[in-house]
């Protein structure tokens, strides 16, 4: 399909890259353990946040039916995703109780996951049953460049809830 003149695609390899390059800029892993545990970090993000919280619950309640599938079948996604959901979202509010994904410190994990986690936002997603991930969030959204980065989705997010309502 036309994608247009600009799309882009983000996975765990070209993260790993830029983690590696700019690692003194803003991640104090420098030493091998710590930096497999951002790898790790990075894994889990793309793959049990991205895969079951956002392709199999976040994108067929926000969006709709994705072209090619039946109403059964994105229902069935979403009932399969349920447990794998929270499975998740408890692993995370564990990773999250040291203050960020990998611990103490701030780590390009902690952004891709952020990333992925934030979506659930349009679908209102309700993540009390979370503390610690809850916390987490707050603390990345209190980051001073959150309101310049996230302000197309905050733009979504509100017109999507004018929507609603209207």
């Amino acid at each position: 399909p036309d994608r247009g003149p600009f799309h882009v695609v983000i996975t765990p390899r070209p993260l790993a890259y830029f983690y590696t390059a700019t690692v003194a800029g803003f991640c104090s892993a420098v030493d091998t353990r710590a930096r497999a545990r951002v790898d790790e970090a990075v894994s889990f993000a793309s793959t049990d946040v991205r895969i079951w919280l956002d392709i199999f619950s976040v994108y067929p309640t926000a969006f709709g039916v994705p072209a090619g599938l039946s109403p059964a079948t994105v229902a069935e996604m979403r009932s399969v995703a349920e447990t794998p959901v929270r499975q998740m979202l408890s692993a995370l509010d564990d990773r999250t109780r040291g203050g960020f994904v990998v611990g103490e410190a701030l780590t390009i994990a902690d952004f891709l996951t952020f990333s992925y986690v934030t979506l659930a936002e349009l679908v209102a997603f309700d993540i009390g049953a979370w503390p610690s991930m809850a916390a987490w969030l707050q603390r990345m959204k209190a980051l001073p460049a959150y309101g310049s980065t996230y302000a197309a989705f905050q733009g979504l997010l509100s017109a999507r809830t004018q929507r609603i309502a209207g």
